[in-house]
């Protein structure tokens, strides 16, 4: 008989094990995100989605579900995650993560256990991303099982060290057109038009008091302050105003964001122009939400005790109510309401007590956290609202039950596609007609002010920083600049260029007009202390160390720009010092030094040439951009080959002998 094999397990391995099976009872047992009534064992969720493998279950219907044990974690990481950040976006692609991580689990070992993953289980998972979906949304995938992967780090429910696997996906950055009636299109589609902006900066400027209008234009002024996300505005804390002073000792002003894309909690510069608006934004909504957070605080405290607000009939907790009482605690105006509720609307059938035990089962999910993950509270959230408070004019909202909005609130107030619902575009008589649309999203202002950033020359790094973004790449999007707007950016890089159109202008910084280089020899041109060395440097180096004096290839002109009287100048003190060598050398001469005759002869040379500039220079004879070279008499290795040549074509009486005696003449004749 054989023994049987048991594999031993780390006490690190058991650990994660433990935790693993106790964060699947916790969030099947004690957690009610979805509901209390939630189907555990359903693999589709109403309302939620569906933990089917990959590649089945497409558009909602049918599919094949995960394998055991991974389907229990998958449905309560989702479960629990949903807690932390409700959101559907959110949920979606959690679960395309986890489609992923599964398939390559079996893929790779042969079952969907979590224990069995690995730095190689999720480079498949990423393989199998690039073949089951498109470059974008296989980005995607693969980001979702990274941020899976941090999840398990965080709460220790694997043994293996994975935290250091990245998505190997790359990006793929949408096409972004810049040019052309496509991208003008795309930037009236993407930006606000002004008229928009300004009829919501009037409605704001009349201080309106119906709490929607607070909320859209407060809001509205908030997003205009610093390119946020609407769900990363609304979720502010009610202290994110962080005033104080710059270098200059001038009044600036930040708010204190918590940004969903990688920059974490970030203070975001608020412009100048808009610290006044935006103060007053927050005082607005302040004002308008103050109840609301004071109830979020006494439910935190005193969870067992009724909340008192300002119309709550002054009877004990325990006394029955009338039907009036009962009314005026839940802020109703009619009974009927109580009957809506499932409620008992007669007298005495209602104590504070009984009506409050009611109240806290119809608080948010969640409470006390707006969101756990930026630990928001209610308590401590800008936007804690109570329900019904945006709701209709003239209906009272409710005093006992919290709320807070969400991105369809703020969007749905600005643009609507039911017509029993009005725009506050509308409800203020701001007609929309073919010419003039008045409608507006919160991402357009986001695309707004990107564009503002890059037109007033601020760097990519900021701009990705102040809008809260990790990738510097995902900038282009937002940017809408016209081709004509970043040409004009162009030609302030140089005054002497031009791209299109006249600019007016005549540089003052060139170095040759084109009149006096077009009576240049072509090639090469180098400026010297005197002229132009037009020598070659392709063909040869200089020959001649730089004794421009004394070289056939360099050039003077008479009347060269703001450099002439200097150039003359500089010409003279040579001449001055060449002089003293010159008498030096001939004493030399005299004592019979070595060499000094040599030197004698170079400096003659030399004094001869300046003398000549200098009358070139002074003379009235002699126009302006008059060009004068010296006799082709110097010396160099180009001229010794190129005679050489000549003269045996001669000699030959070769076909080309005539051609050669032109350039021997062009040459200086037999100088060499």
């Amino acid at each position: 008989m054989m023994a049987e094999f048991l594999p031993f397990k780390s006490k690190t391995k058991l650990s994660a094990e433990r935790n693993l099976n106790n964060f699947i009872e916790h969030c099947r047992e004690e957690l009610t995100v979805f509901g209390d009534d939630l189907d555990w064992d359903n693999f589709k969720w109403a309302g939620v989605g569906g933990f089917t493998k990959l590649g089945t279950g497409k558009g909602g219907k049918g599919g094949t579900p995960m394998d055991a044990p991974f389907i229990d974690f998958a449905k309560a990481s989702l479960r629990y995650k949903h807690g932390l950040q409700p959101s559907l976006s959110m949920t979606k692609y959690w679960l395309l993560g986890l489609r992923i991580i599964e398939a390559a689990l079996l893929q790779m070992t042969g079952r969907a256990v979590l224990g069995d993953l690995t730095t190689a289980v999720l480079d498949e998972a990423a393989v199998l991303a690039r073949r089951s979906f498109s470059k974008t949304r296989a980005y995607a995938a693969g980001n979702e099982a990274r941020t899976i992967v941090e999840f398990l780090t965080k709460l220790s429910l694997v043994d293996v060290d994975i935290r250091n696997w990245k998505n190997p996906i790359e990006c793929v950055q949408p096409a972004h057109t810049r040019t052309g009636g496509k991208a003008q299109a795309m930037a009236d589609k993407r930006l606000p038009t002004e008229h928009t902006l300004m009829a919501l900066a009037e409605i704001f400027s009349m201080n309106p008091s119906d709490p929607s209008d607070i909320f859209v234009t407060s809001t509205t002024a908030l997003l205009m302050a610093a390119p946020s996300r609407i769900t990363e505005t609304l979720e502010l804390p009610v202290d994110c105003a962080m005033p104080d002073v710059n270098k200059k000792m001038e009044p600036i002003l930040g708010l204190r964001f918590y940004s969903g894309k990688g920059y974490e909690v970030d203070i975001k510069p608020v412009p100048t122009v808009l610290m006044d608006t935006t103060e007053e934004a927050l005082r607005r909504i302040i004002v308008m939400t103050d109840s609301a957070r004071k109830l979020a605080l006494w439910i935190e405290e005193y969870p067992d005790q009724p909340y008192r607000h300002a119309n709550c009939p002054k009877v004990k907790d325990d006394a029955p109510l009338t039907t009036e009482q009962a009314c005026a605690y839940f802020g109703y105006t009619n009974p009927v309401a109580f009957r809506r509720q499932g409620l008992s609307s007669a007298n005495g059938a209602h104590t504070l007590n009984s009506l409050w035990q009611w109240v806290m089962t119809k608080q948010p999910k969640g409470f006390p956290w707006l969101n756990k993950e930026k630990k928001i509270k209610y308590s401590n959230a800008l936007f804690c609202m109570t329900r019904g408070l945006l709701g209709h004019p003239g209906i009272a909202a409710s005093p006992l039950i919290l709320w807070a909005p969400r991105s369809t609130n703020f969007n749905e107030r600005l643009v609507t596609r039911q017509k029993s619902k009005r725009t506050i575009f509308e409800r203020h008589h701001y007609v929309s007609t073919p010419e003039k649309t008045y409608r507006l999203t919160s991402h357009q202002i986001r695309h707004l002010l990107n564009t503002i950033a890059n037109r007033g020359g601020a760097s990519q790094e900021v701009i990705a920083k102040w809008s809260g973004r990790a990738d510097l790449g995902q900038n282009a999007v937002y940017n809408h600049e016209s081709e004509f707007e970043l040409v004009t950016q162009a030609e302030k890089l140089g005054t002497s260029l031009t791209l299109y159109g006249q600019d007016g202008k005549v540089s003052q910084n060139v170095p040759v007009r084109k009149e006096e280089f077009d009576l240049v020899e072509r090639g090469p041109v180098h400026l010297s202390l005197y002229g132009f060395c037009v020598h070659n440097f392709i063909l040869a180096p200089c020959s001649k160390f730089r004794d421009c004096l004394n070289c056939e290839e360099h050039v003077c002109i008479k009347g060269l720009g703001n450099d002439n009287s200097e150039r003359l100048a500089r010409i003279k003190e040579r001449h001055v010092e060449v002089e003293k060598d010159y008498t030096a050398a001939k004493e030399g001469l005299k004592r019979g030094d070595l060499g000094a005759d040599r030197w004698v002869e170079y400096l003659e040379k030399t004094i001869t040439r300046l003398r000549q500039l200098t009358e070139i220079l002074q003379s009235d004879q002699v126009k302006d951009a008059q060009i004068k070279l010296r006799d082709g008499k110097d010396y160099s290795h180009e001229r010794r080959v190129l005679l050489n040549k000549a003269s045996i074509a001669l000699a030959n009486n070769a076909a080309n002998a005539q051609s050669m005696a032109d350039g021997t003449k062009l040459l200086g004749g037999a100088h060499g």
